[in-house]
């Protein structure tokens, strides 16, 4: 059978829909003869698992090589000021681009450490690679003058816990899923 596996359809609601609730996409001929079936060649939620398996350090790390070794007459794209917040108190919160990154690397370790209660392949790809992500971010420290600063080591450590924590989390998973499966 092979690549000419049949596809049943049923028509749920006016929908064309595959054997697997996929929908399906009816487009007709500019003729008016009967319309053919086309399949969406990558289905959503495939597409959403590619998406979700990259490390968000990764755009974190794109970002901040983006934003540091970008060259400015006036110093540093770091200590821009994107926000003045005025606190109750009468003080007011100043946010620089070096806080909104420590900020977006926070929310980041949260998001990737619940993607690391998954158990699947995907997390498995997921965790190589925030295991690649750290290695750069170590590297570009330590070789990168333009990078050496403290707002790109704590990133680092982020990512350094991303990875510390997806492999504990997994084998947390794991260990409690054999034991339910016993």
């Amino acid at each position: 059978m092979g690549h000419n596996k049949r596809i049943f359809l049923e028509l749920n609601g006016g929908h064309a829909v595959s054997a697997n609730r996929r929908p399906l996409k009816l487009v007709p001929f500019s003729n008016g003869c009967s319309p053919i079936l086309i399949r969406p060649s990558l289905p959503l939620a495939a597409a959403m698992r590619l998406i979700l398996s990259i490390p968000l350090f990764l755009y974190l790390l794109i970002a901040a090589n983006m934003v540091m070794l970008a060259e400015t007459s006036s110093g540093s794209l770091l200590n821009i000021l994107l926000a003045v917040v005025p606190l109750p108190s009468g003080r007011s919160l100043l946010l620089t681009v070096s806080d909104a990154f420590i900020i977006a690397g926070v929310l980041s370790l949260y998001v990737e450490t619940l993607k690391a209660t998954r158990t699947s392949i995907v997390s498995v790809v997921d965790h190589g690679l925030s295991l690649l992500v750290f290695i750069v971010f170590l590297i570009e420290i330590m070789l990168v003058a333009e990078v050496g600063n403290t707002t790109f080591l704590i990133l680092g450590i982020c990512a350094l816990m991303d990875v510390v924590m997806g492999f504990t989390v997994t084998i947390s998973t794991a260990r409690r899923d054999l034991a339910v499966g016993l």
